[in-house]
């Protein structure tokens, strides 16, 4: 649910938090950071280990590309 009410908040979320790592519980922002780790030791204090989504907000999705390992065989 997080995920889609980011993706449908994102340019309103850009205005406000762009660069910075936010965190999303039901649906509304909590608490947010330019520094992730920052954030992430903010909100275990706050929930414990509890689910929390934390996207970084920018204006472009970020598309990451992972090379897939090779598999050798050997005689």
């Amino acid at each position: 649910a997080e995920v889609r009410w980011y993706e449908q908040n994102r340019e309103r979320l850009v205005r406000r938090y762009d660069g910075q790592f936010v965190a999303i519980v039901k649906q509304r922002v909590i608490d947010h950071d330019p520094a992730f780790e920052a954030l992430a030791e903010r909100i275990f204090k706050l929930r414990g280990a509890r689910d929390t989504f934390m996207p970084e907000v920018r204006a472009q999705k970020k598309t990451v590309r992972l090379r897939s390992p090779r598999v050798t065989r050997q005689s």
